[in-house]
């Protein structure tokens, strides 16, 4: 579903991102990325979505070489994918349900079947009797999952959550993991999730990608392990 093969980033300034990753992630896993500041988790992210090309090597989603499309496909690229970032990033002027809808209407869904899929995701998410307020409204664990909310509602292949727990206390982090889980599970959505934080990774063993230095030194799936020789 989702392949590097032999992809290697290197900036304009010279810095070297990653080297030479070699990953295969399949329809359904759920998959975090860990490691220090600057070991490549960015970078990996950009790749996936299309905001940087790799140097060498070929990025595949669903069979799409992410590095040779053009910028007019990009978006209808992107449609694949869902963003949940550590800041929210919802549109304060908007209720719960406009933001999620808004993410469906962008995208030219019929009307109808955009609210019943809002109504859908946000009783998912356990927001339903939030859908009229707005995100000052909210708490930070009720916001991160109207985020969430919004990022599921056109049925993503993949979802990417980059540090969805970075502001949120431990008890929110694990329902929001625990919400993840669910969506995994029920969407059989590919999740990808970023994170600093060891507890959950400890908590609720997923397979672990660890980067350091712009490399894949392990991959841990659960009851197992395999290196990538890199």
């Amino acid at each position: 579903m989702l392949e590097f093969n032999d992809v290697s980033k290197t900036y304009k300034n010279g810095f070297n991102a990653l080297y030479t990753i070699n990953l295969k992630i399949n329809q359904g896993e759920f998959v975090y990325i860990i490691g220090p500041t600057g070991s490549g988790k960015s970078t990996l992210m950009k790749l996936i979505n299309g905001e940087e090309i790799p140097t060498k090597g070929k990025v595949l989603l669903d069979g799409v070489d992410v590095g040779e499309l053009s910028h007019k496909k990009i978006p209808i690229y992107r449609q694949k994918l869902g963003v949940v970032f550590q800041d929210y990033r919802l549109l304060q002027a908007k209720t719960v349900f406009e933001n999620v809808y808004f993410a469906l209407e962008v995208i030219n869904v019929e009307k109808a079947k955009a609210r019943r899929r809002v109504r859908e995701v946000l009783d998912m998410v356990g927001l339903s009797d939030k859908a009229n307020s707005y995100p000052s409204q909210l708490s930070g664990g009720q916001q991160q999952r109207a985020a969430i909310a919004r990022a599921i509602a056109n049925q993503p292949k993949l979802l990417i959550a980059d540090e969805p727990t970075g502001n949120l206390d431990p008890l929110m982090s694990k329902e929001i993991i625990q919400l993840l889980g669910k969506i995994n599970r029920e969407e059989q959505t590919t999740i990808l999730m970023v994170t600093h934080d060891d507890n959950i990774v400890d908590f609720y063993k997923k397979r672990t990608l660890i980067l350091e230095e712009g490399h894949i030194v392990a991959d841990l799936v659960e009851g197992g392990y395999h290196s990538h020789g890199n």
